[in-house]
């Protein structure tokens, strides 16, 4: 009898520890499922809500710097075509950032971006660790600044976004590409043979601080400029610019992309639109083009003392086909990306270690403004 007792007793024994050992097995593998559900599993973005906004501000504080940074757009124009989320980090290298354009987000955001406003505004309470950006597209003449320089706005501002070199992230209105690979190339010998006028400028504000209408006048002088437009006596409709350029490419040699600015470092779509086609473009502006543009790409009214010594240099290109065809060279080695896509990866990886670009500016509005135009000093025909 005993026997058989002690035979039920281990066979009970063996089956209830089967079932502990089963059970600890099964939660094993329940715990290493979290864990790779949790590390690697598919992640579903949840929408940019508010609240959602403040969990990841949360979690911003105890996770690493791959975790996700919200940036706020505030007073963007639509004609910048943002979308907000994720979308426009996907091919970046570092892609963990969110845009965002909902007040609502400022406090919780890790950068805020101020495009530069139409009226008006008071800065809004800052975060601690937070990163603002000023960004500006205008000159200095023409983009208010003077709304953030106030002191209100002192010690605020810790990063720039603008055409200058010096600024935090430079962000202009084109940008020259080495080519990758040689195409095929135009036969600008013949281009320029057919063509049967000199020197053309589209242009509708007469009146601007760099007087480039009496720089102009000057200039005709010496050599026929053909101006059309509102300052003009010619015409070429606004809705018919596809014509107008086509009339353009063909018929001149030259182009006066002047600015109506003479500002440190503006170099506006004028000059780099004109690059992508078959005319010399004329610059007149505040930069140092050799910074910006191939050797030979664009005549600069800087280089001469007087508006003369400029005419002449036209008429000898025009007169001598090696020399006018020089200007042309670069084209198989550059091109041109014309607008310049917003360097958003940039302003990404910069805010993902906002240390490593530490800055803050006292009053934002004076280091914009403060030395950087100058009044014309080559209205000079001849010495």
């Amino acid at each position: 009898m005993l026997p058989r007792i002690f035979f039920r007793y281990n066979t009970a024994r063996s089956f209830f520890n089967g079932i502990i050992a089963l059970t600890c097995f099964l939660l094993t593998l329940m715990a290493i499922a979290f864990s790779w559900r949790r590390n690697h599993g598919l992640k579903v973005k949840a929408p940019l809500t508010s609240q959602n906004v403040k969990r990841l501000r949360l979690e911003h504080t105890n996770t690493t710097k791959s975790s996700e940074k919200i940036i706020s757009m505030l007073h963007f124009p639509s004609y910048y075509e943002l979308k907000m989320g994720g979308i426009h980090f996907e091919h970046c290298k570092i892609k963990t950032c969110t845009l965002t354009d909902n007040p609502d987000h400022l406090t919780t955001s890790d950068a805020v971006m101020f495009y530069t406003p139409v009226k008006p505004i008071t800065p809004p309470p800052k975060t601690p660790g937070q990163i603002w950006v000023y960004f500006v597209e205008e000159s200095p003449l023409h983009s208010r600044t003077e709304l953030f320089g106030g002191p209100e706005w002192e010690n605020l501002i810790n990063w720039t976004m603008t055409y200058r070199k010096d600024s935090d992230i430079v962000f202009g209105y084109g940008v020259v590409h080495n080519k990758t690979e040689r195409g095929p190339q135009k036969d600008y010998y013949a281009i320029a043979k057919a063509k049967t006028k000199l020197i053309a400028w589209f242009v509708s504000n007469c009146n601007t601080k760099s007087q480039r209408m009496k720089y102009v006048k000057l200039l005709q002088k010496f050599v026929p400029v053909d101006v059309y437009g509102d300052c003009g006596s010619l015409k070429c409709p606004k809705n018919k610019e596809i014509g107008c350029i086509e009339m353009l490419n063909t018929d001149y040699k030259f182009y006066l992309s002047f600015e109506n600015s003479l500002c440190l470092d503006y170099v506006t779509e004028k000059l780099y639109r004109m690059l992508k086609y078959d005319v010399i473009p004329i610059a007149r502006g505040w930069a140092n083009y050799s910074k910006y543009l191939p050797n030979k790409s664009v005549i600069s009214t800087s280089d001469f003392f007087t508006v003369r010594d400029l005419a002449e240099l036209i008429k000898h290109l025009d007169s001598n086909m090696d020399e006018y065809l020089k200007y042309f060279s670069w084209k198989s080695s550059y091109s041109i990306e014309e607008p310049q896509a917003m360097p958003l990866c940039e302003i990404c990886e910069k805010v993902h270690n906002p240390e490593k670009w530490h800055n803050i500016y006292k009053n934002v509005a004076d280091w914009w403004r403060t030395g950087t135009c100058h009044d014309p000093t080559d209205l000079v025909s001849e010495l």
